[in-house]
């Protein structure tokens, strides 16, 4: 059964936990940590020797994520879904900060919104949080004259490029009788059947890049709107990606049907569920109010 996106977001939440005896992991992974954490590293080599007119700025706000993999065929079918985001920047120097924070996004797509009569068919859909936890580096490319005593309240513009690297969370879900229930600890693809499985890791390294612009007004507030772009290692932010497993050698009744919902003969073991050859992205349109701390003068 599939729903527009309007109604899958009335539908309760559902834990899979309580339907299956595999546990899902939450637990960060030391890579992730050791990455950020070098990441850090690098970036204060870029300390500027003007310490004394450093400047610290907190930002919060909306916008809207979408992802693109393999069930977003289109807008048509995709979700686009409100965001919220709150980061910490710290000037380095007149055109250089370094950012931290968190993003907080909601993603999802149906077949059964496609034109395309063979997606139709397959009848995959999913929806999945995305909790991304954010270090980087910006570059805004006209100086801030708060930098010097002349001209600090005059108002400034500026645009701005943006790298950074995330630890993101995800968790893919899928509607069965009603509820909502996560796909990765079913193995919707036959990662069970092996041994070691070979589930994916619901932590996944992120690298965001995007452009943007920058109003200050006076000295103490501004506002930011930017476009990121979410480069994945991950084919699974929708749980779709290689063949149709044997359906037969699946234990949980759930996984079972949810790996083919639309039962249809045509989907047979071995033939493409997804496209393993292009990771997941997903994308954010964001705009932030911006409040300046300890102003240079």
């Amino acid at each position: 059964m599939f729903y527009s996106p309007r109604k899958m977001r009335n539908l309760k939440y559902h834990n899979t936990e309580k339907i299956t005896k595999n546990k899902t992991v939450l637990i960060m992974p030391n890579y992730i940590w050791k990455t950020l954490l070098a990441t850090v590293a690098f970036l204060c080599t870029f300390w500027s020797p003007i310490q004394a007119q450093r400047n610290i700025k907190v930002m919060a706000g909306t916008g809207v994520a979408w992802y693109d993999g393999d069930i977003s065929e289109s807008a048509r079918n995709r979700r686009h879904t409100p965001k919220l985001s709150a980061e910490v920047a710290y000037y380095l120097n007149p055109n250089m900060c370094i950012i931290g924070g968190i993003h907080q996004a909601w993603v999802g797509a149906a077949d059964s919104l496609a034109l395309d009569p063979i997606r139709q068919r397959r009848g995959l859909h999913f929806r999945s949080p995305i909790t991304e936890f954010r270090v980087g580096y910006v570059y805004e490319f006209l100086a801030d004259k708060k930098f010097g005593r002349r001209y600090s309240r005059a108002n400034h513009w500026t645009p701005f490029v943006m790298m950074a690297i995330s630890a993101a969370r995800i968790n893919p879900q899928a509607q069965y009788q009603g509820d909502w229930v996560n796909l990765r600890p079913l193995g919707t693809e036959g990662q069970l059947l092996t041994s070691p499985n070979t589930l994916y890791n619901q932590w996944q390294v992120v690298i965001p890049f995007g452009i943007g612009i920058e109003y200050r007004v006076g000295l103490n507030w501004g506002i930011q709107a930017s476009f990121t772009y979410q480069y994945m290692f991950t084919d699974y932010l929708d749980d779709v990606s290689g063949d149709f497993p044997r359906f037969e050698e699946i234990e949980d009744p759930v996984g079972r049907f949810l790996s083919n919902p639309s039962q249809l003969a045509e989907f047979t073991p071995g033939s493409p569920r997804g496209n393993p050859d292009a990771n997941d992205s997903y994308s954010f349109i964001n705009i932030q109010a911006i409040y300046y701390l300890s102003p240079r003068r």
